[in-house]
């Protein structure tokens, strides 16, 4: 991981409520350090995406084996961050992968 730093403001996390809920901070504080903070090409089945700053391109399997939590755990917080709208998410079909980009 690259050094650098991740901004949080306070009233956005406080006023969500979501830092009751352990498994939604999480992934929030998770979404936030990983998101690209400069345009970034990456390639997925064989098709390139270009990523904004904000954004990060990951699965739900995948972030539950990174937080070591359950796909249904996961998929739960993240309709809670996105009802809060702290986070926007966008499905992808490309194939083989079912994944989203999130962008905060």
């Amino acid at each position: 991981m690259s050094k650098g730093f991740a901004q949080l403001w306070r009233h956005k996390i406080e006023s969500s409520g979501i830092m009751t809920n352990a498994e939604a901070s999480q992934l929030f504080l998770y979404l936030k350090i990983k998101a690209t903070h400069q345009p970034l090409q990456i390639v997925v089945g064989g098709q390139a995406i270009t990523l904004q700053p904000g954004q990060y391109f990951v699965g739900r399997k995948q972030l539950a084996a990174e937080l070591r939590s359950s796909e249904q755990k996961i998929r739960t917080a993240m309709k809670l961050l996105e009802k809060c709208k702290l986070i926007n998410q966008r499905s992808t079909s490309i194939q083989p992968l079912n994944k989203n980009v999130i962008k905060r």
